[in-house]
């Protein structure tokens, strides 16, 4: 056993066996399994969507790359009251590359991986209630990031929009994203309204001017990534240090019905920045140390080349 805690209505229990050969050369892999036990039976049905999915969030959260589930079990009592595991058969997307996941470079100081059991903060017993309960709170923005991973076939364009939504959805939840307070707002729509009837504007012009503005509170779409980038810390300021225009370019980047407003490459880039950020934001939240998140962000590999490809094209677009 490695690791236990407790949720509100189940044990989860965290434990691992090692497998291999050895002789002349020695070779060992170490298989874990994830064992939860609800407090009361479960239907077969939600097994995969309210158990197996809230974990495999969590790993492709914290790798930052596609993750498999290579078997789920479920303990099931036959006929005769005595209790089997059954396999348990899933319709879920999942991205079955042999090479979309390297286990041997987790531990390497420029790798993908954000979190590890022995971090500040990341105690089993206090992080697993945590991220249950904020993967409740925002779902809208943990299921845009993960449906990137569990669909490998997305087109590229539309692996951005996932992300660019997360990115949106997120801010608009940690930040007053708002322009003007609602009294004000309202006052300022019943101005212009006011000079158009005024002007004798057409009165069906002035309706849907109307309906239209009285929506339209919200902050640009480029200063919302700002807010977002700058309080990412530490790699928040080396983004904007090295790609100043950077939250113009992603909030310009986003699909639209006009289609793509920037290169597939260069999307490919602003993703892979808007994926640490989701991800950074994301941990901190469930009482990961930040300055541990911030310093694993800087040293990746995959975070600074992306950096480093946008401020290229932006010296070379100059």
């Amino acid at each position: 056993t490695m690791h236990d805690a407790r949720l509100d209505n189940a044990g989860v229990t965290v434990t691992a066996s090692c497998k291999g050969t050895w002789g002349r050369d020695v070779h060992l892999d170490r298989e874990t399994y994830i064992e939860i036990a609800p407090d009361e039976v479960t239907p077969l049905a939600t097994t995969h969507s309210d158990w197996a999915r809230p974990f495999h969030d969590l790993l492709l959260l914290s790798l930052g790359v596609a993750v498999s589930l290579t078997d789920v079990r479920v303990e099931v009592a036959d006929t005769y009251g005595q209790h089997r595991f059954a396999s348990l058969l899933f319709g879920a997307n999942q991205n079955d590359s042999p090479r979309s996941f390297d286990p041997h470079r987790l531990r390497e100081d420029d790798s993908l991986c954000l979190l590890f059991p022995e971090d500040a903060g990341a105690d089993f017993e206090s992080v697993l209630p945590e991220w249950m309960a904020l993967r409740e709170d925002l779902n809208s923005v943990i299921d845009q990031y993960t449906a990137v991973y569990y669909a490998s076939f997305m087109y590229a364009e539309n692996r951005y929009t996932h992300f660019f939504k997360a990115a949106e959805e997120l801010a608009k939840r940690a930040f007053d994203t708002a322009e003007l307070p609602k009294e004000s707002h309202k006052a300022r729509v019943k101005a212009i309204l006011r000079a158009a009837r005024d002007g004798e504007v057409p009165e069906e012009h002035v309706s849907w001017a109307e309906r239209v503005l009285s929506s339209r509170n919200d902050l640009p779409l480029r200063t919302v990534i700002k807010m977002l980038i700058d309080d990412a810390g530490e790699p928040g300021k080396y983004l904007m240090e090295w790609v100043p225009d950077a939250d113009k370019r992603i909030a310009s980047a986003r699909t639209a019905h006009g289609g793509m407003k920037s290169s597939g490459v260069e999307q490919f880039w602003l993703g892979t920045v808007l994926a640490f950020l989701l991800r950074l934001h994301l941990l901190r939240e469930i009482g990961v140390d930040p300055r541990t998140i911030e310093r694993r962000v800087l040293a990746a590999r995959m975070f600074r080349r992306a950096v480093a490809a946008l401020s290229k094209s932006a010296t070379a677009s100059d």
